[in-house]
């Protein structure tokens, strides 16, 4: 058996599963978005937030809509029609009767096309879905409708797989999605594709298989050094793993040579600088700058979006910990310092996706550190009102 023959095979049975088929598993069904967290994630992974962003914790990905796939496809031919039927017929014994002309052959999908037609047909299928699941939010529907119609004409079509894959992960049916990548990866060109790499990355971090999620973003970035989605994807991994230096190179790269204008690679960068204030052995100086830049890094990602949610609460976090903060050459004031933590928690609260919960701990946290540090200056306050009055007493009566 050819290996084309292998992937339709196996490709058609992706294709009736995302078309509602009976052996849908059950796992597929994507789960409804929890109304914790700070962020859902966008299903475009051409402009794609990771699934962590900065210090927030993320809600449950999935606010996809109902059944799995693309709609109805044409059903399968008619079988065969009728055997040798009578003619006339009728209860008159001299009728003659004859045999019909077989139906013509069933002939697959595009057969009938000349080479020219099926490259224009495919062309026509690939740039609808192309310009249905650039959409945000994606429109999976017809992007898994054109990518079908694509694959009908030619089983082994990595851009239509692509396409069919990212449906079915925007819509949540991570199953079929990754079963349509493990087919494209055996294609022509299919483990040179960075997309189909990012894709399977984002498959794994949808269904919590972290470590898969790390190699497969590695991947496609070791193909596209410049790919910007895998490549903020992977500096997810780098901050949730401590490795702050990497991902300070990676979000640099991003907003630096790369251009990018995402809040997220904003944020995260801020978050690498934040991260590398704890390194040991940092001198002072280096680490106000780190500071400061960390500061500047999460404002800028509220001029690019400015209800991020993200962005507010790593801002709050900031202040909340950062012991003296540098303002110039001096350090901003204690109480100033938490006041701005506790605004920006109420900020991030007020955003969409946000925890609430953590918010309302966040500004206890800091309203707790506000109040010590008041009562501390009221009894030095005291104590110092003391000594200014006994001092006017000895003089008095000295």
């Amino acid at each position: 058996m050819s290996k084309a023959v292998c992937i339709s095979g196996a490709l058609a049975l992706a294709l009736v599963t995302g078309c509602g088929g009976k052996d849908k598993k059950k796992g597929t069904t994507p789960a409804t978005a929890g109304t914790g967290g700070a962020q859902t994630q966008p299903q475009n992974p051409e402009d794609i937030d990771p699934n962590v962003s900065g210090d927030v914790p993320t809600s449950t990905f999935g606010d996809g809509g109902g059944a799995a796939g693309g709609g109805g496809g044409g059903g399968g031919a008619a079988g065969g029609g009728a055997g040798g039927q009578t003619a006339g017929g009728g209860s008159t014994g001299g009728g003659a009767t004859s045999t019909p002309a077989p139906p013509p052959p069933i002939k697959p999908p595009g057969l009938d096309l000349t080479a020219a037609q099926k490259a224009q047909k495919i062309k026509g299928n690939l740039r609808k879905a192309g310009t249905a699941m650039a959409k945000n939010p994606p429109d999976a529907e017809t992007g898994i409708a054109e990518s079908k119609a694509a694959l009908a004409v030619d089983e082994t079509n990595l851009t239509a797989m692509l396409y069919l894959a990212h449906g079915n992960y925007a819509k949540g049916y991570y199953d079929i999605a990754e079963y349509v990548l493990v087919q494209a990866e055996k294609t022509k060109g299919g483990q040179r594709s960075p997309k189909l790499y990012l894709l399977q990355g984002l498959v794994f971090q949808a269904t919590e298989r972290e470590d898969k999620a790390e190699r497969a973003f590695g991947k496609a970035v070791s193909l596209n050094g410049n790919y910007r989605s895998a490549l903020i994807n992977l500096g997810v991994y780098h901050i949730k793993n401590k490795r702050y230096g990497k991902a300070r190179t990676v979000y640099e790269k991003l907003t630096g040579p790369l251009g990018s204008k995402s809040a997220a690679a904003w944020t995260n960068l801020g978050s690498a600088y934040r991260g590398l204030t704890g390194q040991s052995g940092l001198d002072d100086q280096s680490k106000r700058k780190l500071l400061l830049r960390a500061e500047s890094s999460f404002k800028k990602a509220l001029t690019l979006r400015k209800r991020y949610a993200n962005a507010y609460y790593n801002l709050g976090l900031l202040y909340l910990d950062a012991d003296p903060f540098p303002v110039g050459s001096k350090d901003m004031d204690t109480l100033k310092r938490l006041d701005r933590a506790k605004t920006y928690f109420e900020e991030y609260s007020r955003q969409p996706g946000a925890d609430k919960k953590l918010a309302k701990e966040q500004m206890a946290v800091a309203q707790k550190l506000y109040d010590r540090e008041k009562r501390i200056r009221d009894k030095r306050r005291k104590r110092e009102e003391k000594r200014r009055k006994r001092d006017a007493a000895r003089k008095k009566n000295g």
